[in-house]
């Protein structure tokens, strides 16, 4: 590898031509600027990562649109993307967004600024993408699907994710099962009930569904239904049950057992005990990866088998 001055000198130029030309200045006419950039190459100069870009006519930022920067579970994903990525030399951007129409305002930034690629956790389900940004920027969504050409979506079943749970809690014992859930519209949350839904029915079994959960609904839905353990969406709407099932003198879980979804790090810290089934990060971010980096496409869909995490929260009666 050789300096900026050592490059210079093979060129026959000053060093700030040098610079001019890696950085796309003016004051240089292309017959030098390419010169130089060819003598780059040759002899191993390593510039910046804007010069760099201006040499391999390669982008090395992806872009990273996510619909809020308030959970701790997309950031978690996006903190193990962007870990793979730097291995690669890669930046991660990110930007937050709050509807549809930010995020293609966004993405056509990303796709003006010629970035490597951009993956996309969409505020809505099946958003449209139009196809002038996704022909000239490689997409990936994850978490939910975004619907257009060229699109790549990456997510587990999660009809098995309802399923397993509520097998681990069939198998530590438990009949009555309630399921808590949320009222948004996206294809995780039908997917996960109708997994939680399609056990109960094969077992010919009485269930129950809750959402929007509040204080006032859940102790209710508990004195009607009487169940022995809740499954949770996620772990977020456990920690939440936890607390109300506390405040109301329910004891987790020698009265009923909570698990939840995800086994996020960040959640897991401040909240320990919580039993839970594992959301795949880790091949969710290597799918991401391989697409981006490596260059294989497709929706691959070999994920890891799911895996229960028995921690303190589920009893076996």
């Amino acid at each position: 590898m050789i300096s900026s001055l050592k490059l210079a000198e093979i060129c026959g130029v000053s060093q700030g031509t040098v610079d001019r030309a890696l950085h796309a200045r003016k004051g240089i006419n292309e017959e030098t600027r390419r010169k130089i950039i060819d003598a780059a190459k040759k002899y191993g100069f390593s510039p910046n990562p804007s010069a760099r870009e201006l040499m391999t006519g390669k982008s090395s930022t992806v872009g990273g649109v996510i619909s809020s920067f308030n959970s701790i579970f997309f950031m978690d994903i996006f903190e193990r993307i962007r870990l793979l990525l730097r291995k690669k030399g890669l930046t991660l951007v990110i930007v937050p967004v709050s509807t549809p129409e930010e995020t293609v305002s966004v993405l056509r930034d990303f796709a003006s600024r010629r970035y490597l690629g951009a993956i996309v956790v969409p505020p809505e389900d099946r958003m449209k993408i139009p196809g002038e940004i996704t022909r000239s920027l490689k997409m990936i969504s994850i978490v939910n699907p975004c619907s257009g050409s060229r699109i790549v979506n990456i997510f587990p079943d999660e009809v098995s994710t309802g399923f397993t749970g509520t097998r681990f809690l069939w198998e530590k014992g438990h009949r009555r099962i309630l399921f808590l859930s949320y009222t948004r519209q996206s294809k995780a949350v039908s997917d996960r009930k109708k997994g939680y839904e399609k056990f109960m029915k094969s077992k010919t079994i009485p269930y129950e569904s809750l959402s929007p959960v509040t204080e006032e609904s859940l102790i209710r839905c508990i004195g009607s239904f009487r169940p022995t353990a809740v499954f949770c969406h996620n772990d977020w709407l456990a920690l939440s049950a936890i607390r109300i099932l506390e405040r109301n003198r329910y004891k987790v879980p020698s009265d009923i057992s909570v698990l939840g979804v995800d086994n996020s790090p960040t959640f897991i810290s401040l909240i320990p005990e919580l039993s839970t089934v594992e959301y795949p990060i880790d091949d969710v971010a290597e799918m991401v990866f391989e697409n981006l980096a490596a260059g294989k496409a497709g929706n691959r869909r070999e994920f890891s088998p799911l895996k229960v995490i028995d921690r303190k929260t589920v009893s076996t009666i």
